[in-house]
C-alpha cells in the first residue's frame, strides 16, 4: 500500500509541477492590454481597413467599406464607397482625431459632399485596430477598423 501510494504521489507531482511552473510564470503569454497600457496619438499610425453599419433615422440603413490614413499627430484622410437606403456614394474625407491616455478617444471629419462626423473610439492591440461609434444626434452607427 505504500508503494501504490509513493508511486500515484510522484505522478500527480510530474503532471503538477510542469502546470504549476506555467501557471505562475503567467504562462508565458502578456495579457493583451499589458501590450500598451498608455496610449496617445502615435497610437493610431499607418493604414487602416473599415467597415460600418447603422442607421441614419433620417436616410435608414447605412453601410460602408473603405480606407482611412493616419499620420500619427491626429491627422486623418480617407477614401470609402456608402449605401445610404441603397444609394451609393464614393467619399474622399479629411479629418482629425485625439487619443488619450487611456486608449480611448475622439474624432471628427468632413467628407466631399460637406458631411462633418464626430466619432468615439477606443484603441485595441497596440493600435492594430479601433472600434468607433458615430456620436452625431439621429445616428446609429458602429464601426471596426484593422491595420493594413
Amino acid at each position: 500500500m505504500g508503494r501504490t501510494s509513493t508511486a500515484t504521489s510522484t505522478k500527480a507531482l510530474l503532471w503538477l509541477a510542469p502546470v504549476l511552473a506555467v501557471l505562475l510564470s503567467g504562462g508565458g503569454v502578456r495579457p493583451a492590454a499589458a501590450k500598451h497600457d498608455r496610449c496617445d496619438n502615435g497610437s493610431l499610425s499607418g493604414s487602416y481597413g473599415y467597415t460600418v453599419n447603422g442607421t441614419n433615422l433620417g436616410v435608414g440603413l447605412v453601410a460602408a467599406v473603405g480606407r482611412v490614413a493616419s499620420d500619427g499627430r491626429g491627422n486623418l484622410t480617407a477614401t470609402d464607397t456608402l449605401s445610404a437606403a441603397g444609394t451609393i456614394l464614393h467619399r474622399t474625407i479629411t479629418g482629425s482625431y485625439a487619443v488619450n491616455p487611456d486608449c480611448t478617444g475622439s474624432g471628427q471629419f468632413t467628407d466631399n459632399f460637406g458631411l462633418t462626423v464626430h466619432l468615439d473610439f477606443v484603441v485595441n492591440g497596440g493600435g492594430d485596430e479601433f472600434q468607433f461609434i458615430q456620436t452625431d444626434p439621429g445616428t446609429i452607427f458602429t464601426g471596426l477598423a484593422k491595420r493594413i
